[in-house]
């Protein structure tokens, strides 16, 4: 791609995340969503610290092992809490990034309703039809340099 393609499709991306209310992360990922101090997990996520998840791994959210759709959490009514939280905040959908108890809690989520894209996410690069998985690279790159 040329350098004016990109600059071009750059802008277009900035523009239309003004557009809509921006792109969000949220900290701790559903765990930060069901925090009782929800309001301080977003953070805006601009050109600039996208374009960085390139060369670096994507933990500047945080991660959790936070899984509000086991067994425990569903006896906790944590599905229909992180519904309300996220629409509380004003999350109008999800894309998420992560492995299998991510996925879960997103089709959890999608089945509840809640729009929800995701995007599979192994070191182990072990997810049939794909290339490359996101957080292969950065795992592997991490591994050469120590």
């Amino acid at each position: 791609m040329r350098r004016d393609q990109r600059f071009h499709r750059r802008r277009r991306a900035e523009r239309d995340g003004r557009l809509r209310g921006g792109v969000r992360g949220i900290r701790k990922a559903f765990e930060g969503a069901l925090a009782h101090d929800v309001d301080e997990h977003p953070i805006p996520l601009g050109w600039a610290e996208i374009v960085g998840l390139r060369s670096r791994p994507s933990a500047i959210l945080a991660s959790s092992r936070f899984n509000p759709f086991s067994e425990e959490g569903r006896s906790r009514n944590h599905p229909q809490a992180l519904l309300e939280s996220l629409r509380r905040i004003g999350v109008d959908a999800l894309l998420v990034t992560g492995g299998n108890d991510t996925t879960k809690c997103a089709m959890g989520l999608a089945d509840m309703g809640f729009p929800v894209v995701a995007a599979p996410k192994s070191i182990d690069d072990d997810v049939s039809g794909t290339d490359t998985m996101l957080g292969f690279k950065t795992r592997s790159t991490g591994v050469r340099a120590t």
